[in-house]
C-alpha cells in the first residue's frame, strides 16, 4: 500500500441500551470516560485517525441507539459499514439473551465482506452474568470475533478498534482497487446526505 493514499473505514456499533457503546467510543476517540454520559438518541459519530502501515486511515465510528424505537432507523446506517461491533454488558445476562436480533441485523444488513465482532463491555465489573467462555463460544458459533473490553479503565479498547482496523486493511486488495474502493465508499459528506440530520438528537463527536 501507498502511504500517499488515506482511507476511511466505517465502523459500527450496535447493541441494547446502557451496554457502554458511546461511553466506548468517546475512550477511543477521546480517550475521555463520562459517568453522565446521556443516553443515545438516534446516532452519535466519533472520529479518529490511524496509522496502518504508513497509510492514513480514519476510523469513523457510528454509535447506534439501542432503544428499540429507533431500531428502525439503526437498521438503515448498515450501509458501507467494513466492521460491525454488536456490544453487550458483561453484568447484565439481558443484553447477552438479546443479542440475537443484533446479530441477525450484522449478518443480514451489513456488507457481506465487513468484519463481526462481538464485544463484551464493562469487563471491569467484579459481578459477571456471562462468562468469558460463554461469550466467545456464542461468538464462535456466529462466526463473529471476540473481544472484552472496560471504557471505564480503557482496558482493551484500543485493541480492539485497532486490530479490526489492521484485519481490513489487510484483507484490501492492490493500490489500484484501494482507491476505486476508497472514492465510491468513504466520501463522508455523500453518506450522510443519506441520513436525515436535521432530525433531533442526531449528533456528532470527536470530529
Amino acid at each position: 500500500m501507498s502511504g500517499s493514499s488515506s482511507l476511511t473505514f466505517k465502523f459500527i456499533l450496535v447493541g441494547d441500551s446502557a451496554v457502554g457503546k458511546t461511553s466506548m467510543s468517546r475512550m477511543f476517540c477521546e480517550q475521555v470516560f463520562d459517568e453522565a454520559q446521556p443516553q443515545t438518541i438516534a446516532l452519535e459519530f466519533g472520529n479518529r485517525t490511524i496509522d496502518i502501515k504508513g497509510t492514513p486511515v480514519r476510523i469513523q465510528l457510528w454509535d447506534t441507539a439501542g432503544q428499540e424505537r429507533f431500531r428502525s432507523i439503526t437498521r438503515s446506517y448498515f450501509r458501507n459499514s467494513v466492521a460491525v461491533f454488536v456490544v453487550f454488558d458483561v453484568s447484565n445476562r439481558d443484553s447477552f439473551v438479546g443479542l440475537s436480533k443484533w446479530i441477525d441485523d450484522a449478518m443480514n444488513l451489513a456488507p457481506a465482506e465487513s468484519i463481526k465482532v462481538l464485544v463484551g463491555n464493562k469487563s471491569d465489573l467484579f459481578k459477571r452474568s456471562v462468562s468469558e467462555g460463554e461469550a466467545m463460544d456464542y461468538a464462535k458459533q456466529n462466526g463473529f470475533m471476540y473481544f472484552e473490553t472496560s471504557a471505564l479503565s480503557g482496558h482493551k479498547i484500543e485493541e480492539t478498534f485497532i486490530t479490526v482496523a489492521h484485519k481490513y486493511y489487510d484483507s484490501l486488495p492492490s493500490i489500484r482497487q484501494l482507491n476505486n474502493w476508497n472514492e465510491s465508499n468513504d466520501r463522508f459528506d455523500d453518506i450522510l446526505s443519506d441520513i436525515k440530520l436535521e432530525k433531533p438528537g442526531i449528533s456528532s463527536c470527536c470530529f
